[in-house]
């Protein structure tokens, strides 16, 4: 039987819009909800137990469960168990947060995403059919287009926890 982590968090549906930081929505293009993401509350340390908890967590299907856990991986060392995750997920919300994570820490301005090891999305979503295809390159878009304000966001979350430092410089040098 596996136990579940439910980290306590405020569910907020306008997460991330409100200071005009998102991409159009009109058209019905793709505008994520990340709330359970970004107010979640992370340790100063994570125990192996902790992060065994936040991987079953993630793996939820339910967003405003699986969000939490894939935020307490932040900085755990778990980018291959991140990027599986975004091969499995089915919900737009939660291979958006994995996305902006990736892109987020690791890239300096929007063009050079693979001089310096980011996953490509763009490609591996390629491998993928029709509308699925379509909704993942959409939420990759989403992300690069709102790349400032959710490396903004990511460098909030991670200001002050020690462990986390060296995520929060990268993220807080993308939001600038």
């Amino acid at each position: 039987m596996k136990r579940r982590l439910f980290i306590h968090s405020a569910f907020f549906s306008a997460a991330f819009c409100g200071r005009g930081e998102c991409a159009d929505s009109e058209r019905g293009r793709f505008t994520c909800e990340l709330g359970p993401f970004f107010n979640t509350e992370l340790p100063e340390t994570v125990t192996l137990a902790q992060v065994g908890e936040a991987r079953i967590q993630a793996e939820q299907k339910l967003p405003d469960v699986a969000l939490p856990g894939i935020a307490m991986l932040l900085g755990t060392e778990q980018e291959d168990f991140l990027k599986l995750c975004w091969w499995q997920k089915t919900n737009r919300d939660t291979r958006a947060a994995i996305v902006a994570i990736f892109l987020c820490s690791r890239s300096a301005s929007k063009d050079d995403a693979l001089e310096v090891g980011i996953p490509s999305f763009e490609a591996f979503s390629k491998r993928f059919e029709d509308q699925e295809r379509i909704d993942r390159l959409e939420e990759i878009e989403y992300v690069k287009a709102n790349l400032s304000g959710l490396a903004g966001r990511l460098s909030k979350m991670t200001d002050k926890i020690a462990r986390l430092e060296p995520l929060h410089r990268l993220y807080k040098a993308v939001a600038k």
